[in-house]
């Protein structure tokens, strides 16, 4: 949901409590009507023979009565709750508008999409595909030959549909096992896929586990999640599937221990060369860390009195930067935490009142000519990497970038971090490439304002042309999410906040 990768799946299980039937109620009324038993047929058989024993009209009448048409029928929790999943597709083989109205009640704007006709004039946005179509259109997918012809009557949206399944998440909601829809839908992209497909999960609201039915649609690529496993839950059907859908709706790391919260928000900092308090100092004071560990003011990192999982925490961070072999489960994540750490303020850990440092890097050859400001070793330096340059090593582009800058050296500069912004591009390194854009933004402003650079004008009016072209805005919005509250330190550099916040800290102190 985070990654925009979801799609929901919304059936007739989900619009029950507002006075639609289930599909097995719905056929048993059209059964009904013919005077005949359900149980020995197929159930798209029995539609067909009422449309073909009574016409169309009449067909189209009753299927209008049988799904409440026109009725004012009134969104449930459950449908407040799809809105809430903040999806950009759901998909529905409902006939009603109760999604619509949840989507109008809590002020979010959904485009409903109902027949082919209607795909070529969507917009950005939310969208709701009624791949059942409506009564509206006149196009209801309900007796056998819908079903037969649907690939010729819906065919953009069968391939828009097949699409989606094929490359994103679905959760299945409203679904039962024995829903024809269901089957029909993964067939579509089994078929192209193969062992490829996208797993899909279905939420099933009313059976108890059952080992072979779990494997059986396993096997098809569904996963299911069983209302009455995860949450033993003792209510109809429509309650078991609103706290189904309630609880995977909840905070999305309530069940991510210490380790996971920290690792998601500081991850994206393991290739930076520093990261500065203020980033770790956030994560400690989340809700969902505070209660467990504290960051003190000298830089140690200690677990709350008697908070259990606080203390297993700082033990499995102290035995790895002991170097203690010991079984810890996901080591690996620790020792990013220890790295991360290390090139931060953050001194250690405190186990049963005994301090344990973290090993601290030693200052490099450039941050120690930087601090003294030794412009012969800078010079030096620039000479050495001038020879060993190559279309691959972007650490010595931005490094050759950095002492040029201080040398005033802004054009030879600017062209290492054009350099070193290609070959992050080509290896999806974002963080580092966001920051080297950043930087060839800044290099080539200063070439622009300042009079003594010495650059020539025909250089500086293509710096001019390539620095208007840059939007950082737009590149920032395309990176994935990294971690740190979806890419917050990047997003700070851009608005000035990372500057003024750390002049702030530097006049405070």
């Amino acid at each position: 949901m985070n990654e925009k990768q979801l799609v929901l799946f919304v059936g007739a299980g989900a619009s029950v409590d507002s006075g639609m039937p289930l599909w097995r109620d719905a056929v048993n009324q059209i059964a009904q009507r013919l005077g005949i038993d359900k149980e020995d047929l197929d159930p798209l058989k029995i539609p067909q023979y009422y449309y073909n024993s009574r016409g169309k009209k009449e067909y189209k009448q009753l299927m209008r009565q049988v799904f409440h048409y026109k009725e004012e029928l009134v969104p449930q929790p459950i449908h407040d709750k799809i809105i809430e999943f903040n999806v950009d597709t759901i998909i529905t083989t409902n006939y009603d508008h109760l999604i619509e109205s949840a989507a109008q009640k809590n002020r979010v704007f959904i485009q409903p999409i109902s027949s082919d006709v209607d795909l070529p004039y969507r917009q950005s946005g939310k969208e709701l595909i009624k791949i059942h179509g409506d009564f509206e259109h006149d196009n209801f997918v309900l007796k056998e030959d819908d079903y037969l012809h649907y690939h010729n009557n819906f065919k953009l949206i069968e391939n828009y549909v097949k699409s989606l399944i094929g490359v994103k998440t679905v959760l299945f909601i409203g679904y039962s096992l024995s829903d024809p829809d269901v089957k029909q839908i993964l067939s579509w992209v089994s078929e192209i896929l193969n062992e490829d497909i996208q797993r899909a999960y279905l939420i099933e609201a009313k059976e108890e586990y059952n080992e072979f039915e779990s494997e059986y649609f396993r096997n098809l690529g569904v996963n299911l999640i069983y209302s009455k496993e995860l949450l033993e839950p003792d209510g109809t059907i429509s309650t078991n599937l609103l706290e189904t859908v309630s609880f995977l709706l909840e905070d999305e790391h309530r069940n991510q221990n210490i380790l996971e919260i920290l690792y998601d928000y500081l991850k994206p900092f393991y290739n930076l060369n520093y990261t500065y308090y203020k980033h770790i100092e956030s994560v400690f004071n989340d809700r969902r860390v505070r209660g467990h560990l504290s960051l003190l003011k000298d830089g140690y990192i200690c677990a709350c009195h008697d908070d259990t999982a606080g203390k297993e925490f700082v033990q499995a961070l102290a035995d790895v930067i002991k170097n203690e072999k010991k079984e810890l489960e996901q080591r690996e994540k620790i020792e990013t935490l220890c790295k991360i750490f290390a090139q931060s303020h953050v001194q250690g850990v405190i186990v049963d009142k005994e301090k344990v440092n973290l090993s601290k890097p030693e200052s490099t050859e450039l941050e120690e000519a930087i601090y003294r400001f030794d412009y012969a070793k800078l010079r030096e330096m620039k000479e050495r990497n001038a020879k060993a340059l190559s279309g691959k090593n972007a650490d010595l582009y931005l490094q050759q970038a950095t002492i040029c800058s201080f040398l005033y050296e802004y054009e030879t500069a600017y062209n290492c971090l054009s350099n070193a912004i290609d070959i992050l591009y080509r290896k999806k390194d974002f963080a580092r490439y966001y920051f080297a854009l950043f930087s060839k933004r800044n290099i080539g402003k200063i070439i622009l304002w300042d009079p003594y650079t010495g650059v020539r004008d025909d250089i500086a009016e293509i710096i001019r042309t390539e620095i208007d072209s840059l939007d950082l805005d737009k590149t920032l919005n395309t990176i994935p999410d990294l971690g740190n509250d979806k890419n917050t330190f990047l997003r700070e550099l851009s608005d000035f906040r990372f500057a003024s916040e750390l002049f702030y800290s530097a006049y405070k102190a």
